[in-house]
């Protein structure tokens, strides 16, 4: 006995539907037609985690029902109006790191419409760190981990050591084959997968070449040695080690650069001496 009555359908389907008026003479009519019920579309979306400042694109997977879709409306922060995106697939840059709510409404040509929400990450960058020594020729080059994440611990290390050989322990150890100058390279990702990076020259130092001459002498004279020890441009030599007969245990130690001494009998002395 409604003028404009209002039924809520909770199935799908057609409804036969009929409709008796009469007036305040008792004069009446009827009219009979069909009412159709139509599934709604269903909202979908992934979203994965991002880093700071990247773009977040979002791919609507909605279906559609009785009617194609026309409209959707993205809202990737559901405290911020100004965060509303109308297009299907939509991108998006965070100005801060923190976890955020997406909401996804769509609607179909008849009207129809279904919403969805999904929450997404933004993570901070981590910050690549390293220290290490430059080392002589030969020497073990240890490469000792300082990153840090603001997000969760580093999960991933990945070294390379300026020659084409890589590394993926956090704090690793390199015995290089040749004198140089190389650029060590680090990038850590944190469990987001944000990446950083940061580069380290580390110097090997050529060994310096001992040499000296010497003159055969009279016994009673001073025999005098002149060191010859040649080094690369990366430093210079300054210490000199000196053992004037090797095989005499009491034999003074000089650290002179161009020592002297005379011997007190006649032989053959051997002679060493180390640079640094």
């Amino acid at each position: 006995n409604s003028t404009d009555p209002v039924v809520l359908y909770s199935i799908v389907g057609g409804y036969n539907f009929s409709l008796t008026v009469t007036d305040t003479n008792g004069c009446q009519d009827d009219s009979v037609s069909i009412a159709t019920v139509v599934g709604l579309p269903t909202a979908n979306f992934t979203s994965d985690s991002a880093c700071i400042q990247d773009s977040i694109c979002l791919t609507d997977n909605s279906a559609i029902n009785a009617a194609p879709l026309n409209s959707w409306i993205w809202q990737f922060d559901l405290t911020d109006t100004s965060s509303i995106v109308s297009a299907q697939n939509a991108c998006y840059v965070y100005p801060d790191t923190g976890v955020y709510t997406i909401s996804l409404i769509i609607t179909d040509a008849l009207g129809c419409s279904d919403d969805t929400i999904n929450t997404v990450v933004v993570s901070s960058i981590p910050t690549a760190s390293f220290v290490t020594d430059s080392v002589c020729l030969g020497d073990t080059t240890f490469f000792t981990d300082f990153s840090v994440s603001d997000f969760g611990t580093i999960q991933e290390h990945l070294w390379n050591f300026g020659n084409g050989d890589t590394s993926s322990l956090q704090n690793p150890s390199y015995v290089y084959d040749s004198a140089g100058i190389y650029n060590v390279r680090l990038q850590v990702r944190n469990p987001i997968g944000c990446p950083d990076d940061t580069i380290i020259q580390v110097v090997v130092f050529d060994i310096p070449t001992a040499n000296f001459i010497v003159d055969t002498t009279c016994i009673g004279d001073s025999t005098n040695f002149i060191d010859q020890s040649t080094n690369l441009p990366w430093g210079n030599i300054v210490a000199w080690t000196w053992d004037l007969d090797t095989l005499n245990a009491g034999s003074p130690i000089l650290s002179v650069q161009n020592p002297g001494t005379i011997y007190s009998a006649i032989g053959t002395y051997p002679v060493s001496l180390s640079v640094t």
